[in-house]
């Protein structure tokens, strides 16, 4: 078995009613089982509602609250890995729990927060709601991008990427 990560890192999702939902508690029923299995020895929560209801729900579940660490100002996925960053050694290896459809635009983001790659224009025409798309230039560069509702209009939310070649 691999030496332990530094941190287990779970990033926010929707909270309802002061409860996760769903998917946040897919999240952190598999945080709560890598920090079983001694795969870290504390959990990092973040986001800016979620943290609070996020480590209600470990302690909940049996997790010491000693071993939780609550960042409570992210707003974004950007600002998860910026803020998760401040908290945590410099090279330290995390484990980061989210969901396959949050996991590109979470991997695109380098440790110290900054987006990896640089932006493409990309049109909202081309976006079906709410499933990602991707764009990608010929250098390699390119931006994940989809249509969120907000509202009663929409909002493109886009990440950019860099994809190498192996």
């Amino acid at each position: 078995m691999k030496e332990p990560a530094y941190a287990i890192v779970v990033l926010g999702a929707a909270v309802r009613r002061g409860r996760p939902t769903a998917t946040l508690r897919a999240r952190l029923d598999a945080a709560h089982a890598a920090f079983e299995a001694g795969r870290a020895p504390r959990i990092i929560v973040t986001g800016y509602c979620e943290a609070d209801a996020m480590a209600h729900y470990l302690v909940e579940r049996g997790i010491s609250p000693s071993v939780i660490e609550r960042e409570l100002y992210a707003t974004s996925t950007h600002e998860n890995a910026k803020n998760t960053a401040a908290l945590v050694p410099k090279d330290a290896r995390l484990l980061l729990c989210t969901q396959p459809s949050h996991q590109v635009r979470a991997q695109t983001i380098a440790a110290d927060g900054t987006p990896a790659g640089s932006p493409l224009l990309l049109s909202a025409a081309g976006i079906n709601a709410g499933q990602p798309q991707i764009a990608v230039g010929s250098d390699g560069r390119g931006v994940v991008a989809f249509l969120a509702a907000k509202g009663k209009s929409y909002e493109v939310h886009a990440t950019p990427v860099a994809c190498v070649a192996k």
